[in-house]
């Protein structure tokens, strides 16, 4: 134990409580981390296993397919909760406890559906790492991008390379606060392809926060495969907990749109 932590015991970050010696690395208290475990098991029940959303671009002669793995299910509302805590607690301080567990819960999540990349094989060594990028307002605001720190550990554990293939352009409006439509507009011109990536050929394994709409993770998706990458792979700690199938359509890629209201 450090000395900053002797002086400053780490304490849960969902309830307060002190942490017991030995799980200073652990961002949550027993009682707390039961309830990550169970919001876990009710998105493993709801979906017989690992909870994943599939998504093909539809090209021919073969699809290039892939995934978006998540963990939990996410209430917006609900912000005591303890999957709404980490998340918080990621973006605002980009703690080194909530980064340690974040990437070890998208590891476990990569290890359970994409083996091939998690354990070896054929696609490992052509499989790269990256990110959302944040918005550069909110990097200013917080100096730090909390997905790049995620990222960067989930790779370390993987043992796969990490590369900054996304960058954001200029002024672009926070996706919570804009409607469906108006969220795949802004992801598309948010973001591109940074100068320089090489993803030719490459199984590119894309790491988020959270996915709602699915517009980022579209957006993104899109643009890596025009760049030339094989496959595009999404790992997320939460996801909307609405019905996917009451409530979302899916596209091309991970084009996920409300319907239409009758």
């Amino acid at each position: 134990m450090k000395l900053y932590e002797l002086l400053f015991p780490p304490k849960c970050i969902v309830c307060g409580t002190l942490l017991r010696l030995g799980v200073e690395d652990m961002p949550f208290c027993e009682l707390c981390l039961a309830k990550w475990e169970i919001e876990k098991r009710r998105a493993y029940e709801a979906y017989r296993g690992q909870p994943v959303r599939t998504y093909t671009d539809g090209i021919p002669p073969t699809e290039r397919y892939g995934h978006v793995m998540f963990c939990v299910y996410y209430h917006p509302k609900h912000r005591q909760n303890v999957e709404s805590r980490l998340i918080l607690r990621l973006k605002d301080l980009g703690e080194r406890r909530s980064v340690a567990f974040a990437a070890s819960e998208l590891a476990a999540a990569v290890r359970n559906s994409a083996p091939l990349i998690a354990e070896g094989g054929s696609k490992h060594d052509e499989t790269v790492v990256t990110w959302i990028p944040r918005r550069r307002s909110s990097i200013k605001k917080y100096g730090f991008d909390h997905m790049e720190r995620v990222a960067k550990q989930t790779a370390k554990l993987l043992s796969l390379p990490l590369k900054p293939l996304l960058c954001r352009r200029g002024f672009t409006f926070e996706q919570k606060h804009l409607d469906a439509k108006s969220r795949v507009l802004n992801a598309y011109s948010a973001m591109t392809v940074s100068k320089g990536a090489e993803v030719d050929g490459k199984t590119v394994l894309l790491i988020d926060d959270i996915v709602t709409t699915g517009a980022s993770l579209d957006a993104a998706a899109s643009m890596l495969i025009e760049a030339g990458a094989e496959q595009v792979i999404a790992a997320v700690l939460a996801s909307s907990d609405r019905p996917l199938d009451e409530v979302y359509r899916i596209e091309n890629g991970f084009n996920i749109i409300k319907k239409p209201k009758k």
